[in-house]
């Protein structure tokens, strides 16, 4: 094979480059073909991604008599790495989640997702039967999380703290 027998380009010195799509398209494959919407609003040729889960809200009132609205998720749940406070709670026989324990972190996703097994009351907090995590996503210093872990602590006064 000589270097006559490889495409040239206009100048006759090198080999066409392929594009970014045909390189692309070389790698992941052709394109999807295009989403439409047919008679009766199906989508058709795109896979749809699966709904979001709704998002459950419950709020947890302070000491201080200030609500705190946060996120209610099944332990297991693969967190951000956000800062806030946290509550480990499980539904009472009334309907409403009890606080097992309260606790604030600099990284849910470290505290709660990737080291949530080596928590220091993870035993007592299973043994409580607790099956979620509320969450209070909360930027800022540490003094402000541990405000808010502090003010719901002492409100609610969840059997595994020992503050």
């Amino acid at each position: 094979m000589s270097i006559y027998d490889e495409p040239v380009n206009y100048l006759g010195m090198f080999p066409p480059k392929p594009s970014y799509a045909d390189a692309l398209a070389d790698v992941l494959g052709p394109p999807p073909p295009v989403n439409r919407l047919i008679p009766g609003g199906t989508r058709i040729g795109v896979p749809i991604a699966p709904p979001e889960p709704p998002l459950i809200l419950v709020n947890a009132t302070g000491i201080s008599g200030t609500t705190y609205s946060l996120q209610l998720h099944p332990i297991g749940t693969d967190y951000l790495w956000h800062p806030g406070v946290y509550i480990f709670c499980k539904l009472a026989p009334n309907g409403n989640w009890d606080a097992v324990y309260v606790g604030e972190t600099a990284a849910f996703g470290h505290r709660l997702s990737r080291e949530l097994f080596a928590h220091h009351k993870w035993p007592r907090i299973r043994a409580a039967g607790a099956t979620h995590i509320a969450t209070l996503h909360i930027p800022g210093p540490l003094w402000s999380r541990e405000s808010i872990e502090t003010d719901l602590r002492h409100s609610l006064n969840p059997p595994c703290n020992d503050q």
